[in-house]
């Protein structure tokens, strides 16, 4: 298994971008499901983009002629936090509505 040494390929910036939508998608509907905490709700949104990043690096990792990339984690893990801070925002205003 080859590790990246890539910290600036083109993909990286789409890295960020799914995985913040992903989370910010995703945290948004959780919001809508009691009992509404903004920290749970932002947690988990994180915890499942980051799942769904390492799997496909995983699933990357098997295939022929391609690799893990550590820096397409990192990406991941930026628009993860991202993400979750619209999940915390969705949580918050909800609770607040209610």
């Amino acid at each position: 298994m080859s590790v990246c040494k890539d910290r600036k390929g083109q993909d990286k910036l789409l890295h960020i971008c799914v995985a913040f939508c992903i989370a910010a998608l995703f945290g948004s509907l959780l919001a809508h499901i009691p009992p509404h905490n903004e920290w749970t709700t932002a947690i988990v949104a994180f915890i499942v983009a980051l799942l769904v990043g390492i799997g496909k690096e995983i699933r990357d990792s098997r295939e022929k002629g391609n690799h893990f990339c550590v820096w397409d984690i990192v990406a991941d893990i930026i628009g993860a936090v991202l993400g979750s801070g619209v999940a915390w925002l969705a949580a918050h205003f909800i609770t607040r509505t209610l």
